[in-house]
Parts: structure tokens; sequence; C-alpha cells
């Protein structure tokens, strides 16, 4: 009598690691991009600062704060701005619905540390 070796179905393995390929394909393509969302208020006369030199600071409508797009903390905040020269000018950005406080104690920040800064907002086209 012969032995005979028993054999792997190789069809169903193929299939199942097909599906699973297609699977994290789909999943991955759906995957959100972190922005910091934020409503700017709005102005009627402004004028436009060059990217050499300036750091954007945006405070959300929570109060969290982000430095070039990355999120610190308000007491961490006087460490960071020591890095940056004199000739550095900042730019706010704040959601018309963030606390008023935590806006002035930003500038009170900036002022402490004797840099140049703006608030930046949204410009309205047609209103007079």
């Amino acid at each position: 009598m012969k032995i005979r070796k028993p054999k792997t179905p190789i069809t169903s393995l193929i299939d199942i690691s097909l599906l699973l390929l297609i699977y994290f394909m789909l999943v991955t393509n759906y995957s959100k991009v972190n922005v910091v969302k934020v409503t700017p208020p709005s102005v009627k006369n402004c004028y436009f600062l060059s990217k050499e030199k300036t750091v954007l600071i945006t405070i959300t409508r929570s109060g969290e704060v982000f430095l070039n797009g990355k999120k610190i903390y308000l007491d961490e905040l006087d460490i960071l701005l020591r890095k940056y020269s004199p000739n550095t000018v900042f730019l706010i950005k704040a959601d018309k619905e963030t606390a008023f406080k935590n806006v002035v104690k930003l500038v009170d920040k900036l002022k402490s540390l004797n840099f140049n800064y703006y608030i930046a907002v949204e410009r309205i086209s047609n209103e007079e």
C-alpha cells in the first residue's frame, strides 16, 4: 500500500489573499488627512506678507494652539518662541468662535518677547 501525501488547496489561499489585498487598498484610500479647520473672522482692509520669516500660530475654536501646523501647549510657547529671531513675523490665525482670552494670552507672550505679530483674517471681497 502506498501512503498518499495530503494536498493543501492553494486556490482558496490565493482567493483569501486577493480579498485581503483589495480590502486594504479600499480602506486606506478613505483615510482623512489631519487638517486644522479654522474659520477666521472677516476684514475689509488688509495687506499680504511674504512667507519668508513668517510663522503661523493657529488657535482653534476649542483653544488648541498650533505652531506651523504642529500642536503645542500654551505653557511651552515661551520656550519655542525664543528659538526665533527678532525679525520673525508671527501670524495669528484664530477661529471666530475662539475665546478672546486665548488670543490675548498669545499676544501678551509675543509682546513680552518683542516680536511683531499680525492677526490673520479672511478678506471680504464684495463688501464696501
